[in-house]
């Protein structure tokens, strides 16, 4: 049973921030949400730009096959760059539950314009 507005239904959406492609998956995001994320990171990359970087804010909820296409991402991605947005919580446990905060930068939203302003 689903209620209300909790249970949005995954979306996803590249959008422009401080001038870097950033990935934005939004409410329940799983298999059904495979084909359109991998042309977002298809998008990302033949754009040129050299990181896939994710913004899980918004998600609710996340299944293994939304965590195929980071993986995936990492494979295709110049120098495996994947950049996982997120703030403490749900996302946040499940990525460090399976480790994945090993194979890619997990972060805050504010980490990480703190590291990008850094390096520019």
């Amino acid at each position: 049973m689903h209620h209300g507005a909790r249970n949005l239904i995954g979306k996803v959406e590249t959008v422009l921030v401080e001038g870097a492609r950033h990935i934005r998956l939004m409410g329940e995001c799983d298999v059904t949400l495979v084909s359109p994320l991998e042309e977002h990171v298809r998008g990302v990359l033949e754009g040129g730009q050299g990181r896939v970087i994710f913004d899980l804010e918004r998600v609710t909820f996340l299944d293994s096959s939304i965590l195929g296409v980071f993986l995936s991402a990492r494979r295709a991605a110049p120098a495996g760059q994947v950049i996982l947005l997120c703030r403490p919580g749900f996302v946040r446990r499940l990525l460090s539950l399976l480790e994945l905060d090993r194979l890619m930068q997990v972060c805050t939203p504010e980490e990480w314009r703190q590291q990008t302003a850094a390096v520019n």
